[in-house]
């Protein structure tokens, strides 16, 4: 049975790239381009990897929080009350935005999106099949 892959990523490209990529190597890839349709998709799915972008239009259903939080974080502590056996990969161009107390260790790690995209499906696979590793530079 293939692993399935929770990506939510607002940006086209070069993500389509990443997918192709992740394909490749067996993992099912649901895409969900805004915070709205990731929540929605929350109701029926369980993936066994969530991928993550930071930065990210909010949609209706984050909209009322108006503080500094970034999307992605909003997104991540609604996501977490469901899944929080899955492990989480940040997925960002912004990792300094990652140092925050919000993600906690072992369950979440950081890459940044320039990530070589085989690389990244590997890691993905790895992830998917047997948590999120302890360091990844």
């Amino acid at each position: 049975m293939s692993e399935t892959v929770f990506l939510v990523e607002d940006e086209e490209s070069p993500t389509d790239v990443y997918v192709d990529e992740m394909k490749e190597r067996n993992l099912t890839v649901e895409w969900f381009r805004t915070a709205d349709q990731a929540l929605e998709a929350a109701e029926s799915l369980h993936p066994s990897v969530i991928i993550l972008d930071l930065v990210m239009p909010r949609g209706r259903k984050l909209a009322e929080h108006a503080g500094m939080e970034t999307t992605g974080e909003l997104l991540y502590a609604a996501l977490h009350d469901k899944f929080r056996d899955v492990p989480v990969i940040i997925w960002t161009q912004y990792p300094g935005e990652t140092a925050k107390p919000t993600f906690p260790r072992g369950l979440s790690i950081v890459v940044k999106q320039k990530t070589n995209p085989a690389d990244f499906a590997d890691l993905v696979k790895q992830t998917a099949q047997k948590g999120a590793p302890t360091n990844l530079s």
